[in-house]
């Protein structure tokens, strides 16, 4: 009779994703030569060690955007404007050191890109009085709102 130990195995899975699993692996009893229901020819032995010992908590959480917003409305109504619409690195929000967002957090179109005319006719005041034009003005939400 010839019993030899197989090749250990490779090691599981851990147990858990974080906070303290383990990992095992086996290995067997190869017998030639006799009958394979011997009690030598159905050992076994199980090899365990720990794992992913870093706490829940402390695991490196990378950012992911969250949706784009509407775009807000055009910053001008004539004369070329620009229209915008943002996200936020918030879902989730980037912890225990782990990466902030990749890719852009706005994006801008133009709008409005028709010529402003000089002048134009008021008919609600009286006798229609021409007046210089003004294109109407649209101040965008400041930068520190959009993060």
């Amino acid at each position: 009779m010839i019993a030899v130990w197989t090749t250990w195995s490779g090691f599981s899975q851990c147990s858990r994703t974080c906070g303290q699993g383990t990992q095992t692996r086996t290995r067997q009893m190869n017998c030639t030569g006799i009958v394979s229901t011997s009690s030598v020819c159905l050992d076994k032995q199980i090899e365990s060690k720990d794992c992913n010992s870093i706490p829940c908590d402390k695991i490196p959480l990378n950012g992911g955007w969250s949706s784009w917003k509407e775009m807000v409305k055009c910053s001008k109504s004539c004369g070329g404007g620009m229209r915008i619409r943002y996200r936020t690195c918030s879902n989730p929000i980037p912890a225990n050191g782990g990466q902030f967002c990749v890719g852009a957090s706005v994006k801008t179109t133009l709008c409005n890109d028709q010529p402003c005319p000089a002048f134009y006719t008021d008919k609600l005041t009286s006798g229609f009085i021409k007046k210089k034009w003004s294109p109407t003005e649209y101040t965008f939400p400041k930068w520190e709102a959009l993060q």
